[in-house]
C-alpha cells in the first residue's frame, strides 16, 4: 500500500508540474510554486536542444528566459507513467508527452511530443523532481504536422 501511495505522490507531483508550468501565463506566481513544491534545489534538467540548467536558481531562470519566452501557451498532456523505485526515498519515471502549444515568434501553434525522464527524492515527506530530461520526438508547426515538419528547432 506504501507503494501505492508513493505512486500517487508522484503522479499529483507531476501533475503539479504540469499544471503550473501551463498556467504561469495566466498567473505568473505559479513560477515560484514550481520552483518550491515541484523542483529540489539541486534539480537538473536537460531539455536536450532547446537548453538545461542546474541548481534552483539555473532552474528557474531557464524557465523565465527559455519556456516563458519562447510559448505563450501551453497545455501539457502527459500519459503513461512508468515508475520504479530505488529504496524508500528515491525513484524514477518515464512519462510521454504531448504538448499543443503556441510559439510567441509569429503566434505560431505548434506540436511538441517526446518523453520525460525523471529522477525523485522524497524530502521531509515530500516528492520532488531533482532531475529531470526531455527528450523530443517532434517539434512541429500545427499545420505541417510530424511527418512534413518533425522538428522546427533544425529547420526540417
Amino acid at each position: 500500500m506504501d507503494r501505492l501511495w508513493d505512486i500517487e505522490q508522484i503522479k499529483q507531483l507531476k501533475a503539479k508540474y504540469c499544471y503550473y508550468v501551463d498556467e504561469y501565463f495566466s498567473d505568473p506566481a505559479n513560477l515560484g510554486r514550481l520552483m518550491h513544491e515541484v523542483f529540489t534545489d539541486d534539480t537538473e534538467l536537460d531539455f536536450e536542444t532547446v537548453g538545461s540548467a542546474k541548481g534552483r536558481a539555473e532552474t528557474e531562470a531557464f524557465f523565465v528566459n527559455v519556456v516563458f519566452r519562447t510559448l505563450s501557451f501551453s497545455q501539457h498532456l502527459v500519459h503513461s507513467p512508468l515508475i520504479t523505485f530505488a529504496g524508500t526515498d528515491e525513484a524514477d519515471g518515464k512519462w510521454h508527452f504531448l504538448v499543443p502549444c503556441t510559439m510567441t515568434d509569429a503566434n505560431r501553434a505548434v506540436w511538441l511530443s517526446g518523453t520525460y525522464r525523471e529522477h525523485y527524492v522524497r524530502r521531509g515527506g515530500a516528492w520532488y523532481i531533482q532531475r529531470l530530461h526531455a527528450k523530443f520526438f517532434f517539434m512541429t508547426p500545427f499545420d505541417q504536422g510530424w511527418v512534413k515538419a518533425p522538428n522546427i528547432r533544425s529547420g526540417g
